[in-house]
């Protein structure tokens, strides 16, 4: 017997699937509105391995209590990081981010120095975000950062 339309559609797309699970291809679904305006809630993105993480894109990483969650990279090992005035200071230097001024600064009302395998994540929409501002987060660890979001 052979597969109809259905069936070959049905095949192909697990096929497809597959394929981009074993090159390290995944789904990623957005889940709550921390990072609005860029990213919607319940929005499927696809994920691919981080690589050498870089500042200013989004990753998705496992939280000390929070589960896996999907966040924009602020700054690397070796940057100094303090959210002063609204401001974002990395390396002395203000930082573009998508939010117009970060209320709450949290952990990095003081400037922090991230050491080695130390990374600081900020949501987009920091008035709802948990993020690394909150003990609850913190820093993370690069063995923590699942991949790196792809955006549509």
């Amino acid at each position: 017997m052979r597969p109809g339309p259905w069936g070959k559609c049905i095949l192909v797309t697990i096929s497809v699937v597959v394929v981009l699970c074993l090159i390290g291809i995944r789904p990623v679904v957005v889940q709550g509105t921390s990072m609005e305006p860029t990213l919607r809630d319940l929005q499927i993105l696809l994920m691919v391995p981080a690589g050498e993480p870089e500042p200013g894109e989004i990753y998705v990483f496992r939280s000390p209590s929070d589960g896996v969650l999907i966040k924009r990279l602020i700054a690397v090992p070796g940057d100094t990081l303090q959210i002063t005035d609204g401001s974002v200071i990395r390396n002395g230097s203000p930082e573009q981010t998508a939010a117009d001024g970060v209320e709450y600064a949290g952990i990095a009302a003081e400037e922090i120095l991230l050491s080695a395998d130390q990374f600081f994540f900020l949501s987009d929409n920091d008035s709802v975000g948990i993020d690394s501002r909150y003990e609850t987060v913190g820093i993370i660890r690069r063995q923590d950062i699942i991949g790196r979001v792809v955006l549509p």
